[in-house]
């Protein structure tokens, strides 16, 4: 049997502007979305029977057409006429009702590993076209990095990979109705938009401050009071302690500060241990959320390997990706090592070592 195991990524939005209600019914929405480190596992196999089966581990949510894996898994075989068995196994830390396209993502990984698995020359452009029919976020999923959405979500225009930046993430304990706010912002005037512009401005210029200044979420603005004043308590006790700015994501309920430093975001993590809500804590024991800049090809999904031995120590591979120099194809990298960031430029003989590693599955294959 064929199988492949990809990380589902998360993602937060930097900006979520409101523009207005179409006439189709939905709401044509300008965001900027950004994707982390935080991830699901998602294990696709192929079997020798007929349709989707789906397990998930670490999360009680349901293996029917309501999980947007299996709704992903029965789009693409409609859309290529695969009619062979599929088994879907979900690892989650990403929580759900979260704004953190949990679900999407899932469906995004689904769609392609089986790619990977069953039609490896389809496009990303194909793979997005028949995430957009599972859901709105699945395209952004599905290409991640710094993407500007427009639409419902599913157009996307890349942007310049934003500056590193670590997240800490609060989950408070309820979710939020994600129509029941679309709701209640066709009955107010939403004042205090997020300046887009600035944002995309920021980005270009890769400027950290200035990317941090221009965080915003519309969404806020039209919350239930009860629920308002909780999202407050969370950003005001996030910028105490030392996050450069925090907002809700998507339409909540979780809520993001980022930081410039690593060992501020840690410590920032680390007196807030107490609360339960603190998602960073539950999703890796010492891993922090950080932006991460797609797209990005997982380790797991080359080698089924996730860590390499170097002389000094055993890192985690967090990324590996494939770009264009102008004529260069150019390889990189992001590790861990000790719980700690380290980009390819600074690993020397690890990145020689991976790869020839990588050669060697090359020339096997």
């Amino acid at each position: 049997m064929k199988t492949q195991t990809v990380p589902a990524y998360a993602k937060l939005n930097l900006t979520l502007d409101i523009l207005g209600k179409r006439d189709d019914g939905y709401h044509e929405l300008r965001m900027v979305m950004q994707t982390v480190s935080l991830c699901d596992d998602v294990t696709v196999t192929l079997t020798d029977g007929t349709g989707v089966v789906c397990r998930v581990a670490g999360a009680e949510l349901p293996c029917d057409e309501r999980n947007l894996a299996v709704k992903a898994a029965n789009a693409f075989c409609e859309a290529l006429g695969y009619h062979g068995g599929i088994d879907i196994a979900l690892t989650k830390r990403i929580p759900s009702e979260a704004g953190m396209a949990g679900g999407s993502a899932d469906a995004a990984a689904v769609l392609r590993a089986l790619r990977d698995l069953i039609a490896p020359t389809l496009t990303d452009e194909r793979l997005e076209e028949i995430g957009a029919r599972v859901g709105s976020d699945v395209p952004f999923c599905v290409r991640g990095g710094t993407q500007l959405a427009e639409g419902r979500g599913e157009r996307l225009t890349a942007l310049r990979n934003a500056p590193r930046l670590y997240a800490a993430v609060c989950k408070p304990d309820f979710p939020i109705s994600t129509p029941a706010l679309f709701q209640r912002s066709d009955r107010v005037s939403l004042t205090d938009r997020p300046d887009t512009a600035a944002m995309l401005a920021a980005l270009e210029a890769g400027d950290a401050a200035a990317l941090c200044a221009k965080v915003k979420n519309v969404f806020e603005q039209v919350l239930p009071d009860e629920q308002r004043a909780r999202i407050e308590d969370i950003k005001r006790a996030l910028l105490v302690h030392g996050a450069e700015c925090a907002a809700m994501t998507g339409s909540g309920s979780a809520v993001f500060g980022l930081f410039r430093e690593e060992d501020i975001c840690r410590a920032a993590r680390a007196k807030s241990r107490a609360q339960t809500e603190f998602l960073s804590a539950a999703a890796e024991s010492d891993a922090l959320i950080y932006f991460s800049c797609l797209p990005w090809v997982s380790l797991t999904a080359l080698t089924n390997e996730r860590d390499f031995d170097a002389d000094d120590a055993i890192p985690r591979i967090v990324w590996v990706k494939y770009h264009r120099e102008g004529e260069r194809d150019v390889l990189g990298l992001a590790l861990e090592v000790n719980h700690r960031l380290i980009d390819g430029l600074h690993i020397g003989r690890f990145v020689q070592d991976l790869q020839q590693r990588i050669d060697a599955l090359a020339e096997a294959e």
